[in-house]
């Protein structure tokens, strides 16, 4: 007998509908199996302030010290869950809903790249415009739980100053070259920021490589960063500049080492001697450009005062002072030490005999006898070391008799005047001449 086609449906029936549930319930369970319920933490997601112009407004500035990234914990299907990274999600603080604590509320969206509206749509930069969607098919099927849910601020008037930049060098020029004056261009940058972070603020730095160079240059756009007084950076997001780059200049020039003259001028106290000028170093670095260097030979310390000295004189003379204006000094010693010494005089009296002169130009025809006069000495002054070194030996004393005729003649002693010491002679030399045949004589004085 031919079945028709619904008893053919409802043959086994009962049989049929458990076979269909059955493989819903299978479906179902390899489905749960696959695609299982996990949970995911995601650190480090950026939090962005928005509206901080409703703080700036009020003639404040802001510094976010808590709050700044945000991690969440996510709970949902392995197939959602598992490709979620940082970037997918967008975390932002409305800072014009900021609570009398200084605190805004964290929000947090998952993003898409489409342009449909949803109440999550943030309009970052304020223009009316949306300019991160929310993706809330995905988003609502997740179970997202923020560990941080605020942001925490400081914030502190406003303030400017002018300060000053810095050019720093790395590295180390040419050998036969030395470094000459850096500058910046601006040299000097307004900066505003923070009052504390302000108050930080020792000086800025703009670093520039001179590696091997050998002559001056111009290095443009310049990065430049904030030193506290420890000599550490600061964070420089927290201030505004007037610029942001600088262009710096480097002078770089050839050397010339050159000797150092050291002269005094003016009379030491009465009763001492000068007895030596010392200085260091001798010989001086110094750098310039070459036509400049050319004409410069020697540098010259002159006319250093000793007038009334009575002891040692010692100074420190910056050879910069000497210096034409463009030409520097490229030695680590910038100064030269210089020691003017005096000592006090002693005198000495030698006694000092006809016997111990000598007669120069004596004619054969005349006979010559010298006595001493009662007043006759002779004393030698001067440093102490030297005089108890001198005897009567030492100098050589002489009358010159070539033009005396006969008769009494009072001479004045003379000798080879000494360079360390001082001879001073009292009185005359009583000198006789006399014609061997006629024993005349006259006196002259």
């Amino acid at each position: 007998m031919k079945k028709t086609l619904k008893s053919s449906i409802l043959d086994h029936i009962g049989l049929k509908i458990f076979a269909l549930v059955l493989a819903v319930v299978i479906w179902i369970a390899i489905t749960n199996v696959d695609d299982y319920i996990t949970t995911k933490v995601i650190k480090d997601i950026p939090v962005e302030d928005i509206n901080g112009s409703a703080i700036e407004e009020l003639g404040k500035v802001y510094t976010v010290t808590s709050g700044k990234t945000l991690d969440i914990v996510v709970r949902g299907r392995r197939s959602m869950v598992e490709q979620l990274t940082a970037s997918d999600f967008y975390a932002y603080a409305d800072l014009s809903e900021l609570s009398i604590t200084n605190t805004a509320n964290i929000n947090l969206i998952l993003k898409k790249d489409s342009t449909s509206g949803s109440k999550y749509d943030v309009d970052i930069d304020g223009d009316g415009v949306a300019d991160v969607y929310s993706n809330d098919e995905i988003f609502q099927q997740l179970d997202v739980k923020m560990l941080d849910t605020t942001m925490t601020l400081s914030i502190e008037d406003k303030e400017s100053d002018d300060i000053a930049v810095t050019v720093v060098t790395q590295g180390d020029i040419d050998e036969k070259c030395a470094l000459g004056k850096c500058t910046a261009t601006p040299n000097i940058i307004s900066v505003s920021g923070p009052k504390t972070a302000m108050d930080s603020i020792k000086e800025i730095r703009a670093y520039v490589n001179v590696i091997g160079k050998t002559e001056s240059f111009t290095e443009k756009d310049v990065s430049f960063t904030c030193y506290n007084e420890y000599g550490e950076p600061l964070n420089i997001s927290q201030f505004e500049f007037g610029v942001d780059k600088v262009d710096v200049t480097v002078a770089i020039y050839p050397t010339k080492e050159v000797d150092v003259k050291v002269t005094t001028t003016g009379e030491v106290a009465e009763g001492f001697v000068l007895t030596g000028v010392t200085y260091n170093p001798k010989t001086v670095l110094i750098a310039g450009e070459k036509s400049v260097l050319a004409g410069i030979d020697s540098i010259n310390i002159n006319n250093i005062s000793v007038n009334g000295l009575n002891g040692t004189l010692e100074t420190d003379k910056e050879v910069s002072e000497y210096l034409p204006e463009d030409v520097i000094v490229a030695d680590s010693n910038t100064q030269v030490a210089i020691s003017i010494n005096v000592e006090e005089k002693v005198t000495k009296k030698l006694l000092v005999s006809v016997n111990d002169i000598n007669l120069y130009g004596k004619l054969d025809e005349y006979e010559y006898a010298m006595e001493s006069t009662s007043d006759f000495s002779v004393n030698i002054t001067g440093i102490k070391d030297v005089i108890d070194n001198v005897s009567k030996d030492d100098i050589k004393f002489y009358i010159d008799v070539g033009d005396l005729v006969p008769g009494t003649n009072y001479m004045t002693l003379s000798y080879v005047d000494p360079k360390d010491y001082e001879v001073i002679i009292t009185g005359k030399i009583k000198v006789i001449v006399t014609r061997k045949e006629d024993g005349e004589e006259d006196t002259q004085e």
